[in-house]
């Protein structure tokens, strides 16, 4: 494998904050949507359906609820630190993800992640590879987002080329 220029790890760098800050927008007016469902039953000025529906969908994307499905599986064998772990879950978002769980522990917009001894520590759990990360959505759509060329895990495989990525 060949390393990555100064300059195409920079692109990355900056590809990778922009799509960050884009999904904390998308965590901000996700917010909006579960206050103004709320307000809207609580009001009667909603749809009582409409409102749990909506309800119930943004506490499964914010972890607050439970979630099964359809969906896809990265397993993660070597070297890897929090910072590509938070990336990796970010751009499983942006590809339609509805829930993800590392390791059997379910991660929601707020989750972070810090290094830990010899682990990375998920929203203050110590957790430890090999790495499960599983994200419930379109199968489909994922894995493509997942495995195009150019795609985070491409990335990943040029970064941490002793790392082994199964998706």
């Amino acid at each position: 494998m060949q390393l990555e220029t100064p300059s195409s790890l920079t692109t990355l760098v900056a590809n990778l904050s922009e799509r960050n800050n884009a999904l904390r927008e998308e965590i901000f007016d996700l917010r909006l949507r579960v206050e103004s469902a709320q307000d809207a039953v609580a009001s009667g000025k909603g749809t009582l359906s409409e409102g749990e529906r909506q309800l119930t969908q943004l506490k499964v994307f914010t972890a607050q609820s439970a979630a099964s499905g359809p969906g896809i599986s990265v397993k993660i064998e070597g070297a890897f630190d929090e910072r590509a772990l938070s990336d990796l879950v970010n751009e499983l978002r942006n590809a339609g993800a509805e829930a993800i769980s590392v390791n059997e522990m379910r991660v929601g917009p707020r989750s972070y992640f810090t290094p830990a001894p010899s682990a990375i520590a998920v929203d203050g759990r110590s957790l430890r590879g090999p790495w499960m990360i599983r994200a419930i959505g379109s199968p489909e759509v994922i894995y493509v987002a997942m495995t195009r060329t150019g795609g985070i895990i491409g990335q990943f495989e040029l970064i941490y080329a002793r790392t082994r990525f199964s998706v």
